[in-house]
Formats: C-alpha cells, sequence, structure tokens
C-alpha cells in the first residue's frame, strides 16, 4: 500500500479530571485533520461504533469517576456529538462481550451475527451454528483452543 494511502492515527492529551466540553474539544483537535476519514464518514448513512464498554455494570472499576480499562463516558459522549454535527448517518452504539453471562449471551453465540442485525434492523443469518465450533471451545479462560 503507498504511503499516502495508510490509515493516519492520531492522539492527542486530555487530562482524566477533564469536563466533556474539553474532552469534546481534545476530540476535534485530533480527529480534525482526517479529511479522508471524514469525507467517508460524511456519505455513510450507518454508522455502528464499538466503545468497548462491554463489562456489566456491577464490575466496572472506577478511578476518580472514570472508568478504567473501557473507553470513558465522555469520550463516548464527545464522539457521538462530533459524529452527529458531521455526519447524516444514523448512528448505532454495539458491543460484543467476552463475558460468558454478560446479558445472558454465551460462548457458542455468533457475536458478529448479533452486531450486524443490531445495524441493520434485522435478523442477519450466518449460517454458523454452535455446533460448527464447538471443537474449539474450552469451557474455561482462554475459552478458544488451537484447531
Amino acid at each position: 500500500m503507498p504511503a499516502h494511502e495508510l490509515p493516519k492515527v492520531r492522539a492527542v492529551r486530555c487530562d482524566h479530571t477533564a469536563d466533556s466540553h474539553a474532552v469534546y474539544e481534545a476530540l476535534q483537535r485530533a480527529t480534525a485533520p482526517l479529511e479522508a476519514a471524514w469525507a467517508r464518514l460524511s456519505k455513510a448513512k450507518t454508522i455502528a461504533i464499538k466503545f468497548n464498554q462491554d463489562k456489566a455494570l456491577d464490575h466496572v472499576i472506577l478511578f476518580k469517576g472514570q472508568r478504567q480499562q473501557l473507553v470513558s463516558d465522555s469520550v463516548v459522549r464527545a464522539t457521538l456529538r462530533l459524529l452527529r454535527e458531521r455526519t447524516d448517518a444514523r448512528l448505532y452504539c454495539a458491543d460484543c462481550s467476552f463475558y460468558v453471562t454478560y446479558n445472558g449471551r454465551t460462548l457458542a453465540d455468533n457475536a458478529p451475527e448479533f452486531m450486524l442485525s443490531l445495524v441493520t434492523g434485522t435478523a442477519v443469518p450466518s449460517g454458523l451454528t454452535p455446533a460448527v465450533a464447538s471443537h474449539v471451545r474450552a469451557s474455561n479462560f482462554p475459552y478458544v483452543m488451537p484447531a
């Protein structure tokens, strides 16, 4: 892939004590130069976002009011605000968890099928049944065995 086509990654610093407006401004600074990405997003009719907030609420670890090991609520709000301002797309927030008992989901559930169904608003069958991968699924961590 030529260098001019490689994805760009940007980062800005935002203190964990920053208010929601400061987080939003930091996100604006980080994403403003990503013109090609914004051009693509502006054409989208639907955008699905995975925020990595998949822990059950009673297991979320907080430090000074901020989620640890997960995307903070202020970043989620800033991201959604920015996308609403810069696109006309329908926004869907989806997450798939590796936590076996979270929300009643099991290791045999088809997470991509579930996420696509959320985004499209209709069933998206992949034809894969739980039996397809039963030979590589374990009952304890790391849950998946080499084939």
